[in-house]
């Protein structure tokens, strides 16, 4: 019984990872998720602060501003030790390897949201301590989506096994300790551009209540966590549980199908970041 419920936790957690991915590539098959481990070369900026040892990247059918074509998204976890200045923005470009560590192929460089200080002279973007995302989200439309591209994302499917980063501009940027003021809403954005932030990401979220979704989201996940153990340790009582769990994994597929070019990118990354909660707790499960 303890591994038939262990398969149930498996269609499951293959189920809602899926969740939100269920564009296909060029050649009409799911291209679904790549794990690659990340190979970091931060230079300077190591000083300041690290990053996760794996990222996912994804490849799905999209649609933006009416335009039908396919949409690369990742994420990767960083954490900032110390708080850094720079006198470029912060961002990490990203190339993929294979088992060599050979470059196999280009990949979109990874935007690290930072604040600004304009009276910190040539250093004015910031970065402050705490756990950050450094996000991917580029669209392609469909008819720049040629063979080449296509061919592309197959061998990284095939070959890939790590994914290089390091700083933007390297060996332009600098990096250097910021001394200036904590990280506050009262000096470092005014109020009129947190206002103006507010508006932007209300019109991104469209007609639909993402924060709430996403919260509604990570409140399931953390119940399918509970429920993986259960079914782990044989609770015949937890098999009850399924079919209300996979019912409401197929509500959460069908509202973030449209999730896609539609939520902000700070409501993406928190999309992220509970899928990949879950996936996580999914592979600790089965070792």
């Amino acid at each position: 019984m303890k591994k038939l419920n262990f398969l149930l936790v498996l269609m499951l957690s293959l189920f809602i990872a899926s969740c939100g991915n269920s564009g296909k590539g060029g050649n009409g098959e799911s291209d679904g998720e790549i794990k690659l481990k990340v190979d970091a070369d931060l230079g300077e900026l190591g000083e300041f602060l690290s990053a996760d040892d794996e990222a996912v990247i994804k490849l799905e059918e999209a649609e933006e501003d009416g335009e039908q074509g396919y949409l690369i998204t990742s994420s990767l976890g960083v954490d900032v030790e110390k708080a850094v200045a720079s006198d470029f923005s912060f961002g990490l470009e990203a190339k993929i390897l294979d088992k060599s560590h050979i470059v196999i192929a280009d990949f979109p460089s990874f935007d690290i949201e930072s604040k600004n200080d304009f009276d910190n002279e040539d250093y004015t973007n910031v970065l402050y301590p705490g756990e950050k995302w450094a996000i991917v989200k580029e669209f392609i439309k469909k008819d720049d989506w040629d063979k080449e591209k296509q061919e592309m994302w197959e061998k990284i499917k095939k070959e890939g096994a790590y994914i290089r980063i390091e700083p933007n501009y390297s060996g332009t940027a600098k990096f250097v300790a910021y001394k200036g003021a904590k990280d506050s809403s009262s000096d470092e954005i005014s109020s009129e551009e947190n206002d103006e932030d507010e508006i932007s990401d209300a019109s991104e979220s469209d007609s639909e209540d993402w924060d709430a979704l996403l919260e509604s989201y990570e409140e399931y996940v953390d119940k399918y966590i509970s429920y993986m153990k259960k079914a782990a340790k044989g609770d015949m009582n937890a098999l009850s549980e399924y079919p209300a769990l996979l019912e409401k994994a197929q509500e959460f597929n069908e509202k973030m199908q449209n999730a896609q070019g539609v939520m902000s990118s700070s409501q993406w990354s928190r999309y992220i970041k509970i899928t990949n909660k879950m996936t996580k707790a999914a592979q600790e499960m089965s070792n």
